[in-house]
């Protein structure tokens, strides 16, 4: 018999290769390193199902692991969340909408320090700050 928890694990990877396969439209990087990817999710995107039945939002928890992925794209290392020093969640994100996601990276050894800025074309999403490692396999 399958545990939730192993089933939680496999729904959770499906999304995340699901945010870079399909979500993601674009990566740019600037003069300054600065990275910017440019996102949007279908109606059907997984991470929507039942968040919320009758007005679908995109969760927090899939935001920060865009901004984990689009970390990781750029350092060529997956990347594993050791902590949040803050996140703001300021406005929802629905199905459709354009999700520019606007990253500052400091690494130090296997240690990475992600700067974020989410915006939609209507207002800034969220801000914050994670902490992640490099995930050496």
């Amino acid at each position: 018999m399958r545990s939730r928890e192993t089933d939680t694990m496999e729904t959770m990877n499906t999304i995340e290769s699901s945010i870079v396969t399909d979500c993601l439209k674009s990566v740019t990087v600037d003069e300054n390193d600065g990275i910017q990817g440019i996102f949007v999710f279908p109606p059907g995107f997984a991470a929507f199902e039942g968040h919320f039945p009758d007005q679908p939002v995109l969760p927090a928890v899939v935001q920060l692991a865009a901004v984990r992925l689009l970390a990781s794209r750029q350092i060529g290392h997956p990347l594993i969340p050791t902590g949040i020093h803050r996140a703001k969640f300021k406005s929802i994100i629905l199905p459709e909408m354009c999700m520019t996601v606007k990253l500052q990276l400091k690494q130090s050894g296997d240690a990475v320090s992600i700067s974020f800025t989410i915006d939609t074309d209507k207002s800034k999403a969220a801000v914050g700050e994670i902490e992640c490692r490099k995930h050496n396999s």
